[in-house]
């Protein structure tokens, strides 16, 4: 029997001759490049908090009780809490800078830890650059022995990693963060290097599949775009990371990713690579083309808070402080603007105004916005705008790329709660309509809002559930600031 040797399916073969049953076993496929991804195997019930402890155990290194993948040189990805005690920890896969430089790597943990770099990408030739016996504390800037010495590096190039740490009892964490030797960045102030850089050997399981694909567009310069992609995957962690002709761009990571201000050297072919520990699947490519600015901004649309005491006013493209100023500004029906406003992002400013009225329509004028070319709105831009509360849904809003399991993770987020990275509308108190199964997206904070219309006067009880923390808010009218906590899943 002849295969085709390019096939990695597993096959079991069964051989019968007379009086002979013979089993041949399947043969594993091959481990398959993942981006995006290290390996984290975890050796429960070890005692102590040396490496000595980790390394001399009899199940190290290829008896591990658990194994994960994760997004980031992270173990808070994959255990948000310290709920987890004695045991050992390895990170293992790649490393893939984007530009050639010396970097300098900083590590912690809260017991010891140990950073190994390979010249290359072979693991047997792993080095320690950086150690901490003790664990505790921050990143700390060179000088200490848990950051490294400069390391050279090549855009491209792979390079093998790994990361050993001791978790004994008590708060259990490991990290590690990089920054170039031109980088001013404080070493407090770093973040765990992200899956951008990453990439595992994983053997092939599941499958990702594109259901609808990236759309191209031709924008002037100082103007946003945003890409997405839809896919369904068969597990995860999920991960999604854009290319600009053919080479990742740090930060752009998601199913959805805004571009912009835009300039013309944004200008190029873009896809997403969407993996999943075990398949990975890559979009169409769609070309971006970015020519000068020569249109005036005008207002793209108008978001009325909740509240019903302040509106978002999006602009077509990056606007300079000109947005800012209350004086440019002026809103019909007995309406006024209070105070200055605040900035969102480079196209979107926030302020307060007089409380709306719910079934009003109002005009919103602006007057002298400047855009990041000089140019001028024109005289009159201005956008009419109508209050109605929609019945039959809720809005949700999702943050992305947020660790943790606890509320407070998303609360104390920067972004919330007046920039989500994804606004939906859903026909029942549900994420199950948006985010349709559990494996869909990990590391998000969501949130609910809207008003609820009893069908008839009663005393009712409210019932939530979740995986992970939720709390639940009703307020006693219609004023969402008065809400209060009445339940929550801890």
């Amino acid at each position: 029997m002849l295969m085709n040797p390019s096939v990695t399916s597993k096959f079991a073969l069964l051989l019968i001759a007379t009086g002979l049953l013979c089993l041949v076993p399947a043969i594993p496929a091959a481990p398959m490049l993942v981006p995006g991804f290290v390996r984290f195997e975890v050796y429960t019930n070890l005692p102590g908090a040396s490496i000595g402890d980790l390394v001399f155990a009899p199940e190290y290194p290829d008896s591990p009780g658990r194994t994960f993948y994760t997004t980031a040189l992270d173990t808070r990805t994959v255990y948000p809490t310290d709920s987890h005690e004695n045991y050992g920890g390895r990170l293992t896969g790649f490393l893939v800078p984007t530009a050639t430089a010396d970097y300098i790597f900083f590590l912690r943990g809260q017991d010891a830890c140990q950073l190994f770099l390979s010249p290359d990408d072979d693991p047997a030739n792993l080095e320690l650059i950086a150690e901490d016996e003790v664990g505790g504390g921050g990143f700390e800037e060179p000088g200490v022995p848990k950051t490294s010495a400069p390391r050279s590096l090549v855009a491209g190039q792979r390079y093998a990693i790994q990361v050993l740490y001791k978790a004994g009892v008590g708060p259990d964490l490991c990290q590690v963060a990089w920054r170039t030797t031109e980088s001013t960045t404080p070493a407090a102030e770093l973040t765990p290097i992200p899956g951008t850089f990453l990439a595992a050997l994983i053997e092939p399981r599941g499958n990702v599949t594109i259901t609808r694909q990236p759309t191209g567009a031709t924008l002037g310069a100082n103007q946003s775009l945003t890409l997405d992609v839809d896919f369904t995957t068969t597990h995860g962690p999920i991960f999604v990371q854009w290319q600009k002709d053919g080479a990742n761009v740090p930060g752009r990571v998601g199913g959805t990713v805004s571009l912009g201000p835009l300039t013309e050297s944004d200008s190029g072919s873009y896809r997403a690579v969407v993996s999943i520990p075990g398949a990975v699947a890559i979009s169409s490519a769609v070309n971006v083309t970015v020519t000068p600015d020569v249109t005036p901004p005008t207002i793209r649309r108008i978001v009325v808070a909740d509240s019903l005491e302040s509106i978002t006013v999006e602009y077509s493209e990056a606007v300079t402080d000109t947005a800012l100023d209350v004086f440019n500004y002026a809103l019909d029906g007995g309406q006024q603007i209070t105070g200055d406003g605040v900035r969102v992002n480079p196209s979107t400013v926030r302020f307060g105004t007089t409380r709306l009225t719910i079934g009003a329509t109002y005009t919103l004028t602006v007057t002298d916005i400047e855009d990041l070319a000089g140019l001028t709105s024109a005289p009159g831009t201005s956008r009419t705008f109508t209050l109605t509360r929609e019945r039959g849904g809720l809005k949700f809003e999702a943050w992305l790329n947020l660790g943790g399991n606890a509320v407070s993770a998303l609360l104390s987020h920067p972004a919330y709660p007046d920039n989500p990275d994804l606004v939906a509308y859903v026909t029942q108190a549900s994420s199950r309509q948006v985010f349709a199964d559990a494996a869909s997206v990990d590391n998000y904070g969501g949130r609910l809002s809207g008003w609820i219309v009893p069908p008839e006067s009663g005393d009712y009880e409210f019932f939530i559930r979740s995986d992970d923390n939720s709390e639940l808010y009703l307020s006693p009218d219609d004023n969402p600031a008065n809400a209060v906590l009445i339940a929550s899943e801890s």
